[in-house]
This record gives structure tokens, sequence and C-alpha cells, in this order.
């Protein structure tokens, strides 16, 4: 558990110097969206949760989640990508 917590950190500390370096944002604007990202991902566990034990089965969730985890990394990816190639 502490190694998934010291990877959050790490991600987040990135993000923020991703968006002041990449997107130019002021450093205190990137640590707004960085702590909005931050309570986003807390939220996530319960809302799956809820999901999971009222209307979806064990299968659909994770499925559900797969995709959704995809198709934000390959737009991170393409963002990325464009912002490179300006």
């Amino acid at each position: 558990m502490a190694g998934l917590i010291l990877a959050g950190g790490g991600v987040f500390g990135n993000l923020i110097v991703y968006l002041i370096e990449v997107f130019h944002l002021k450093s205190i604007d990137a640590a707004q969206v960085s702590n909005i990202i931050n309570g986003g991902s807390s939220l996530i566990p319960i809302i799956a949760a809820i999901l999971a034990d009222s209307f979806l089965g064990c299968y659909s969730v994770i499925w559900i989640s797969s995709l959704v985890s995809l198709l934000v990394r390959f737009g991170l990816l393409l963002s990325n990508a464009k912002i490179q190639y300006e």
C-alpha cells in the first residue's frame, strides 16, 4: 500500500510540472488542476463500488473500467503528441 501512495504522489507531482511546462499554466492553476484530479481519482472507487453492487455484474465493471482507462491513456497520448508536433 505504501508503494501505491508513493507512486500516486509522484504522478501528481509530475502532473504539476507537466502542466506548467507544456501547457504554460501558472503554478497556482496547475496546483488547482492537480487537486481536482486527485480528488476525482479518490472518488472513483466509491462510485465504482456503488455501480458494481447496485446495477452491474462483476465482469461488466471490469470491462467498463478497463475501457475507460484505455480511453484516458489514449487521450493523454494524443494530447501529448499534438503538443510536441506544434
